[in-house]
């Protein structure tokens, strides 16, 4: 049951983003039950800070490795997200 709990963090989640005006939200005519979602101008404003202050992040802490190691850290990380994806 975890797809079921996913799909109602991300509704949640969705639902916090629109009333901070972040993103606009609006039922796709082909689906009902979907959803299209899409930026808002203060959306992308905010995502643009987020992504700076992210990317300021990682380079800091991947500081202390030698770029071989960054590179082995990188490969172990996607292996370990694309074996953490969900069959659909």
């Amino acid at each position: 049951m975890p797809g079921a709990f996913a799909a109602a963090r991300t509704t949640g989640a969705l639902k916090r983003l629109q009333a901070r005006r972040f993103i606009e939200r609006a039922v796709r005519p082909d689906d009902r039950r979907a959803c299209a979602c899409r930026l808002t101008a203060a959306g992308a404003v905010l995502l643009s800070k987020m992504e700076a202050a992210a990317r300021a992040a990682h380079h800091d802490t991947l500081a202390s490795l030698g770029k071989a190691e960054q590179k082995q850290l990188v490969k172990l990380m996607q292996r370990v997200v694309a074996a953490d994806v969900p069959s659909v």
